[in-house]
């Protein structure tokens, strides 16, 4: 996998190969063999830097329309990562059973970073692949657990999470670590693929607003719902296609307002689907995505609540990190 990355650290390190070295092989995150700088031949690294204007002529690069100051435009370079194993999209899933098995494991993948003090940031369909056939891993654990902790692992074993695992959370381009994350100086932009990211996130007007857990756990979610609504139709819905799905498909790639639309009034309201209209498999799915979305605003609101000066470190992120996945386990 290549990748054009920025850094993310102090002195712009970039967090994705540390990542995938440190959570290689953990229960939901893919085994990771390593990861290279690409080079020209000449010896030096492949960067975007003869695109970009140089540090002091930033503002004179740009029109200044609305009398706004230019940022430093970001500096990427092309990096490249070989993985253990290729998955497939969440979207050809067989059946609901394995979607939501995989889109479980890859929860405890994205919980396994968080317990590494990683923050992933840009879960996406792209991003949370399973594999029909199980894969081995290493076994699911949290050293010395809290009271929180505890219930998440007997949650866990009741759900049969161990080694064998179906959905992994791949990539960390976007990635950020909490052990500097707090103390450095950041450019300010938010991470993410639109159609994924939070409400909070996406809103204009958020513009201190520091990307939480909570938003990732909110990615979960839209990427799982573009993927009962996106999956190729279910064998009872053909030949004829259901009469709504294309329109609800525009709907949820439509941006936020339109997406936000589409969640509340059709796939989480109390009124059910109807397989003629929406297809066997996303009426299948909708008992549990109005679950899981009405526990995601209560947790959003929990967090909300918090004062924001005091929500922006690492402890009270590996708190809400714990909170969320807890959360969707008891869903």
């Amino acid at each position: 996998k290549f990748c054009w990355v920025p850094g993310r650290g102090p002195n712009n390190v970039f967090i994705e190969p540390l990542l995938l070295s440190d959570c290689s092989g953990m229960f939901g995150v893919p085994k990771h063999l390593y990861s290279f700088r690409a080079y020209h031949k000449a010896g030096c690294p492949t960067t975007n830097h003869l695109f970009l204007p140089a540090s002091d002529k930033v503002n004179s690069s740009r029109w200044a329309l609305w009398g706004e100051t230019s940022e430093l435009p970001e500096q990427r370079s092309l990096l490249g990562h070989a993985l253990a194993f290729v998955g497939h999209s969440l979207v050809s899933a067989k059946d609901l059973p394995s979607l939501v098995l995989a889109v479980l494991h890859a929860h405890t993948g994205y919980y396994n970073m968080c317990q590494n003090a990683y923050q992933h940031r840009n879960l996406s369909i792209g991003n949370v692949l399973m594999v029909d056939e199980p894969i081995k891993t290493k076994h699911f654990d949290i050293p010395n657990p809290n009271e929180t902790q505890r219930e998440i692992l007997e949650l866990c074993k009741r759900l049969k999470i161990s080694d064998h695992c179906t959905g992994f959370v791949i990539d960390g381009d976007m990635a950020v670590t909490w052990k500097s994350y707090f103390t450095e100086q950041h450019l300010g932009t938010k991470s993410g693929t639109s159609e994924f990211m939070s409400s909070m996130l996406l809103n204009p007007l958020n513009k201190n607003y520091v990307h939480s857990p909570v938003d990732d756990y909110y990615s979960f979610y839209f990427l799982t719902q573009w993927a009962c609504a996106f999956r190729d139709l279910s064998p009872e819905d053909k030949p004829k296609e259901p009469q709504h799905v294309q329109q609800l498909r525009s709907e949820l790639a439509g941006g936020l307002d339109s997406r936000d639309a589409a969640t509340s009034t059709t796939i989480t309201t109390n009124v059910n689907l109807q397989a003629e209209a929406y297809g066997a498999f996303l009426v299948q799915a909708q008992p549990l995505l109005r679950k899981w979305y009405g526990s995601l605003q209560t947790l959003d609101n929990e967090w909300l609540e918090m004062d924001a000066s005091e929500r922006c470190n690492a402890k009270i992120f590996w708190d809400i990190a714990d909170h969320g996945f807890l959360s969707f386990l008891r869903v």
